[in-house]
């Protein structure tokens, strides 16, 4: 978690140039050799320390000067230093340090730089083996061994840290100053610096040195961190100040380009939306919680609430996402489509990788909108994990039906393979064709809708040419277009006249056999009073091409009907009905034709009766 290991990473600053300047101070009291003292904090820490230059002013405060100084990283250390410190001047006052306190009239340290990283069974390079010396804590274990400093400043720091597998956080710290009056007076902290390479500036107030040393009562602390594009700010409460733990109170996020937080989360994304976010903000131990969320992104308004679970060392995030919007219009924040189809086709069905956090989302919009699409009364549930995404339910109105749908996509044999199980029943054939930008007043009547489909690949295109599936259309009790009907069954009377008025339907029945991009079409029955109408043929979704062949049963038709059959075929977008040369007639509806993932809406058209 970023934020958590910004706070880790500033309180271990801190301490490290504290005990730089204490250890000194310590030993000092004792001997004022180099040798004496390097040998000393040696022994302490378990690691080697060095110092270039030593400085003393004996007196109350205790003045001293420290020149590179250096404390030895760890064994497995990716460097040889863990610290070094181009100068540190600090003033100490004597009474508190005979009694095992350290006071800080003054300290200031200049061009600090600290590697602070993990081993791969997650020993912190910070965990010092040393045995400590006089009863002094020069290494805060907690914050009743915490120090005070009434004026701290530091200059051109620099700390990284970084665990194995993982990009190494930076932060660069320009000027940091911690100023206060008194042990029982509030704290102010003021910095500026960059958060891999985000500029950053730091302002916030703590509660006083004493109530740090008070393991008994909350530690008040308010701040906050902000650059040119947003800010984040914080007012509340820690129970383990050093390790930003037991915190409780309101969080606000508040970023003109939502792409600046997420990068520093490790997501480097195009989100140029504004984003306003406010909660009821806890954390204890590896629970993060925001409560009672609500704010703005891009212009909609939510209300929600997250929640975290950091995993074990080196394991798998868990996020909880609950949001809930009256409008959600997707352009506002979804980047602007560039290219044609075939760059959609492109698109690589990457899975998330073993780093990837597992994300529990549910997302719900009384209206959402993208492009030209307008749903009512939408709903996903989901999950993203690891070599995993599901989609448990997606829901939404539409035509005056409910459309609902699930799926999967997991790894299969280096590539991605998608299940996608979705269903439209009881929908308005003109609103759901007019949705669909087809709007036409030949047919109306409710319509249902299933399809099963089944797709693997590496990117779009493979799926799209290496799938099976099934779909299925009926219809009961609608009505057709009685000229429409006439001219399907080739009716001499199309020539003088045109056909009025509606026809019932009887019963509709479309279902497609997918394998491969290509969708095979068999049976489709259509019955009305005036004809029978059966049909097959393929639709290639791989070139967007349609060929059908229809024929009008004989026995269903009158006098007049010729009961040709009539070729539909074309692309997509120029699709052309003529006569067809004389051919097979194409197959009646029966039951056993119809794959099983089918059957049961076939079965309630009636057409297989």
């Amino acid at each position: 978690m970023p934020f958590r290991k910004f706070a880790i990473v500033f309180v271990a600053l801190l301490l490290l140039v504290l005990l730089a300047a204490g250890a000194g101070a310590v030993w000092l009291m004792n001997a004022d050799l180099r040798p004496l003292i390097e040998r000393k904090a040696s022994a302490a820490l378990g690691r080697a320390v060095t110092i270039g230059s030593l400085k003393i002013g004996w007196g109350d405060p205790l003045a001293l000067e420290i020149e590179d100084l250096r404390i030895a990283n760890a064994p497995w250390g990716s460097k040889p230093d863990m610290v070094s410190i181009a100068e540190i001047q600090a003033r100490i006052d004597v009474v508190p340090l005979l009694k095992g306190v350290i006071r800080y009239e003054q300290l200031s340290a200049s061009r600090p730089v600290f590697l602070l990283e993990r081993n791969r069974d997650g020993i912190g390079n910070w965990k010092f083996s040393g045995g400590g010396s006089g009863g002094f804590q020069l290494m805060p274990k907690d914050r009743t061994h915490f120090p005070t400093l009434l004026d701290f400043a530091l200059e051109g720091g620099r700390v990284t840290y970084q665990v194995p597998g993982s990009t190494p956080i930076v932060i660069d710290l320009a000027h940091l100053k911690i100023q206060t009056t008194s042990d029982g007076q509030p704290v102010t902290v003021l910095g500026d610096g960059a958060y891999n390479g985000l500029p950053a500036r730091l302002e916030g107030t703590t509660a006083s040195f004493t109530e740090m040393r008070d393991r008994t009562i909350p530690f008040g602390l308010s701040f906050s961190l902000a650059n040119d594009d947003g800010a984040i700010d914080f007012r509340g409460t820690l129970m383990t100040p050093l390790d930003f733990d037991g915190a409780s109170g309101p969080l606000t996020i508040n970023m003109k380009k939502t792409a600046t937080l997420l990068k520093v989360f490790g997501a480097d994304t195009p989100a140029a939306f504004s984003s306003l976010i406010t909660g009821d903000f806890t954390r204890n131990g590896n629970h993060w919680q925001l409560d009672a969320a609500h704010g703005d992104l891009g212009g909609n308004h939510f209300v929600g609430g997250l929640t975290l679970d950091e995993g074990p060392r080196g394991g798998t995030d868990k996020i909880g996402l609950k949001t809930d919007f009256d409008r959600l219009l997707l352009d506002s924040l979804l980047p602007k489509p560039s290219g044609g189809s075939q760059d959609a086709r492109k698109i690589a069905l990457d899975l998330p990788d073993a780093k990837s956090p597992a994300v529990t989302a549910a997302i719900a919009a009384r209206r959402l909108g993208y492009r030209k699409i307008a749903l009512a009364d939408f709903a996903l549930e989901g999950a993203v994990a690891p070599n995993r995404v599901a989609i448990d339910r997606i829901k939404f109105a539409l035509a005056g039906g409910s459309f609902e749908a699930h799926g999967s996509a997991v790894p299969a044999d280096g590539a991605t393979r998608l299940r996608v199980t979705a269903g439209l029943p009881g929908a308005d054939i003109r609103k759901l064709l007019t949705a669909l930008g087809m709007g036409t007043d030949q047919i109306a009547g409710e319509i249902s809708l299933h399809a099963e489909l089944e797709a693997t690949g590496r990117k779009l295109e493979d799926a799209l040419a290496h799938n099976r599936g099934v779909a299925v259309i009926a219809m009961v009790g609608g009505q057709v277009s009685r000229d429409l009907v006439e001219k399907v069954s080739t009716d001499l009377r199309t020539l003088f006249r045109k056909g009025e008025g509606m026809s019932a339907v009887k019963c509709l029945l479309g279902v497609a056999a997918i394998r491969d991009g290509v969708a095979t079409v068999a049976p489709l029955v259509l019955r009305t009073p005036e004809a029978t109408v059966n049909g097959s043929g393929t639709i290639d979704l791989r070139k967007n091409v349609v060929d059908l062949r229809i024929k009008s049963d004989p026995k269903s038709t009158g006098f007049f009907a010729l009961d040709l059959p009539v070729r539909i075929s074309g692309p997509f977008e120029a699709i052309s009905a003529k006569p067809a040369p004389k051919a097979d007639p194409p197959p009646v509806a029966a039951r056993q034709d119809v794959p099983s993932g089918a059957q049961a809406i076939a079965d309630a058209s009636g057409c297989l009766r």
